[in-house]
């Protein structure tokens, strides 16, 4: 329950930014997220720490809401509106 919040304004965000062309900065921010945050995250936790499944969930939700902000920046900055298409 906690990771829905955060996942619904993902799920906004990337439809607006991707709406709007700006689908190299997604990409990045996916991508980045996944390899720099949750994966590295989520072995930490889970195996590292023996904190398990739990600590793999605690490594999704953080990578989303990070992921949520990074995008939500992206959209109040405005860069997303001089991508040319």
């Amino acid at each position: 329950a906690l990771i829905e919040p955060p996942l619904a304004v993902y799920f906004v965000l990337v439809g607006a930014l991707r709406g709007a062309g700006d689908t190299r900065f997604v990409l990045l921010a996916q991508v980045g997220s996944i390899w720099l945050i949750r994966l590295p995250l989520a072995f930490l936790l889970a195996l590292t720490l023996n904190v398990g499944l739990a600590g793999v969930w605690t490594a999704n939700i953080i990578d989303i809401t990070i992921r949520a902000t990074v995008l939500g920046l992206r959209f109040r900055s405005g860069a997303w509106q001089r991508v040319r298409v």
